[in-house]
């Protein structure tokens, strides 16, 4: 389990601030009859009845699409939620409102509901799925807080403003049981999360149990989806096959592979005969083989059910221009992704030059198109600019042709202050809602024009214009020869956040020595450092945040090509990054080297703790003064059960207040804590407990010693 220490404040101060249909601000509609508001991600029971005033409620679920609603809203939180129901000691268990909750639709996860446990109801998302369990009341048990209540006015769809639609052509549809925790995962197959950690020969037991199976891989596009579902779990999964000693591999249902994306091209059955995939790096998305009796996630996979009906498709007589294609609403699309994304006024200029415009969604059916289009374009990117934009100080949107929105699907925690620009979400939970965003992101995004009712072949710019063109933010990638000078994107501008840069370093002879010249990273980005030209090479050093490497000089061991990989997490950036400058060296580097398949140990000075290797014991001497970095027990790796760790920072003087400043955490939110004491002891005035994982990263906070 990844852990990085973490505050953060989660603001719902300035929520939307326009309603849409008949949900007040700063509520919005769920699409499923009700409205709804994000309150605290952590209050007790009563507490959180409380917040939900004006006429709001703790959820009341009848049916999957309800369930989906309030789930969508804990996993933006990252955190159980309330529901607005209750049980007694004889589990006949009630909605607030007096009403039975046994009468129709039931989600409640195995065992429960439960009397031990607790008399009040949450939804969980700890597998993934939403059930429902039972949890205690007390005011030491706390959960988020999702609002609800009845909307009386959902506003209708718009109809399509181009051309005529024919519905008569039928068309083969798939759908999953969403109810049963089984989700569209794009590729004609459902999935859902089934276990967190199991040997392989119990998964298999586990997705059968369930009328699934472990993923079976026959195509690119289901290797993309297993892999997206595996990141989104944040740890590998087994994949449905078994290997033989001499390297020929069989699916579970005995058939052999037509398919296959071995890391090195064939399997190493050395280190098993199972197989899952890698998360990370380069080889992200390959397998590799893997001992069956380890531990590792669960996912099941199924064909999804498959029925016939009659669907809207283009009308005929309908034309694009070249390199636009023709969509079932009658309108041409051009995506623009990848290297081709832009900021928002470039992305507005660019399809004006072809004649188009930034999408205008009038419609759930357009909204869902435009996903599509966008998701089947490019490398997997998770959202996409809309052509609307944000007036803070009238609080209104508006389309780039001037036309106020009829019709929107931002999510319920949408802020309006995090930029004046509108963004779809084309994968993961949000998808496919909207968030205001900065209209500085660099995002891909579509030019979106009415088809026409005559051939067409090409659309010219407009007359006396000059056809606008798209430059990448930054080039992430380079090769450098000889006697170079490298530097971090952007710099001595701040670099941008998620990102991972692959710089090669090549001499004629000997062996690379890169040496920074300045070097300002943020807590948890960091540069690794390989013996040859890709990360398959043994790993020299990971240089941290924090360390002093100025005039330091890095150098490889057996080659004349370096990798140096630059990797910034999610999260506001100020630091300015690194320059530096590197050259051939007659000496190699001696020191220790790292298989790639090892962890990275911190070979620069790690200041503060000791680089934290073992996860089973707490830091000794636990004393840290003036600066530093402190990391939990074998950090970036899962910390050990059983640990009470306690770190004392101390100030030079007694007249100085503390500062620190918390990268990311993964805790368990059902047995670790994090408590922050205003002193030495733990008698002291604790300021802030954490329970939950969270990606607000680099927030800080100050104590007064």
């Amino acid at each position: 389990m990844k852990y990085r220490i973490s505050l953060f404040c989660l603001i719902l101060c300035n929520c939307i601030d326009i309603a849409f249909g008949a949900c007040p601000v700063p509520s919005v509609d769920g699409k499923d009859g009700y409205c709804y508001k994000i309150g605290s991600n952590s209050a007790a029971h009563d507490d959180a009845i409380k917040s939900c005033d004006d006429g709001f409620h703790l959820p009341k679920v009848l049916n999957a699409a309800t369930n989906a609603e309030v789930k969508k809203s804990a996993d933006y939180m990252g955190s159980d939620v309330w529901l607005g129901a209750s049980c007694d000691d004889n589990l006949n268990c009630k909605w607030d409102d007096g009403s039975d909750m046994g009468g129709g639709f039931d989600f409640w996860l195995g065992h429960n509901p439960n009397a031990i446990n607790g008399k009040c109801v949450a939804l969980t998302i700890a597998d993934g799925t939403g059930r429902w369990q039972s949890v205690g009341c007390d005011a030491d048990t706390k959960k988020g807080v999702v609002c609800q209540k009845a909307n009386g006015d959902t506003p209708p769809i718009t109809p399509v403003p181009v051309g005529t639609m024919s519905t008569s052509a039928p068309i083969i549809s798939l759908s999953c049981d969403n109810a049963a925790g089984w989700k569209d995962g794009g590729d004609s197959n459902c999935y859902e999360y089934a276990a967190a950690a199991l040997i392989f020969d119990d998964a298999v037991t586990r997705c059968n149990t369930d009328g699934g199976q472990v993923p079976k891989i026959l195509n690119k596009l289901t290797n993309e989806e297993v892999q997206k579902l595996a990141t989104d779990l944040k740890m590998q999964v087994w994949l449905g096959l078994k290997c033989q000693p001499d390297g020929s591999c069989k699916w579970n249902d005995g058939t052999t592979l037509n398919y296959a994306n071995w890391i090195d091209g064939k399997p190493d059955v050395t280190e098993g005969a199972c197989a899952t995939m890698k998360l990370s790096g380069s080889h992200a998305g390959f397998w590799e083989s893997a001992d069956c009796n380890f531990d590792k996630g669960v996912i099941c996979q199924k064909a999804a059910t498959v029925t016939t009906s009659a669907t809207t498709v283009p009308s005929p007589g309908y034309y694009c221009a070249s390199g636009f294609s023709l969509e079932k609403d009658n309108r041409c699309y051009l995506p623009f992704v990848n290297n081709n994304a832009a900021k928002f006024a470039n992305a507005e200029a660019v399809c004006k030059s072809r004649g188009a415009q930034l999408a205008i969604i009038e419609n759930d059916e357009q909204n869902l198109i435009y996903q599509k289009v966008m998701s089947a374009s490019g490398d997997g990117h998770l959202n996409a600019y809309l052509g609307l934009t944000y007036n803070p100080n009238t609080k209104t949107y508006s389309w780039v042709d001037g036309t106020s929105p009829n019709y929107a699907n931002f999510s319920p925690a949408n802020v309006a202050s995090f930029g004046n620009c509108v963004e779809i979400f084309l994968s993961g939970q949000l998808a496919p809602k909207w968030l205001n965003t900065d209209c500085e992101s660099v995002l891909p995004f579509a030019c979106v024009t009415p088809a026409s009712t005559t051939p067409v072949s090409t659309v010219l710019p407009p007359s006396g214009s000059t056809p606008a063109t798209i430059v990448p933010p930054f080039n992430c990638n380079y090769e450098y020869f000889n006697s170079e000078t490298v530097k971090s994107p952007n710099y001595p501008n701040p670099y941008p956040a998620s990102i991972e840069c692959d710089s090669l370093l090549v001499v004629d002879k000997y062996y690379v020595s890169v040496t920074f010249q300045n070097f300002s990273l943020e807590w948890g980005d960091y540069i690794d450092i390989f013996d040859g030209p890709h990360s398959g090479y043994p790993l020299l050093f990971r240089i941290q945040s924090g360390s002093a490497v100025v005039n330091q000089s890095f150098t490889t061991a057996t080659s004349n090509k370096m990798l140096m990989r630059f990797v910034s997490a999610a999260g506001p950036t100020v630091a300015t990054g690194f320059m530096a400058y590197f050259q051939p060296e007659i000496m190699p580097y001696t020191g220790p080297t790292l298989s790639p398949a090892q962890n990275p140990t911190t070979v620069v000075p790690w200041i503060g703790t000791p680089a934290p290797s073992n996860p089973y014991f707490c830091p000794d001497p636990n004393v840290f003064k003036s600066s530093g970095l402190i990391a939990s027990p074998g950090y970036p790796q899962r910390f050990g059960t059983a640990l009470n760790c306690l770190y004392h920072l101390q100030a030079d003087t007694d007249t100085e207040t503390i500062s620190i400043t918390f990268g990311p955490i993964d805790i368990d939110p059902n047995f670790d804590v994090l408590d922050l004491y205003d002193g030495n002891s733990l008698d002291s005035t604790r300021l802030a407990r954490i329970t939950h994982p969270t990606n607000y990263a680099r927030s800080s906070a100050q104590f007064r010693r």
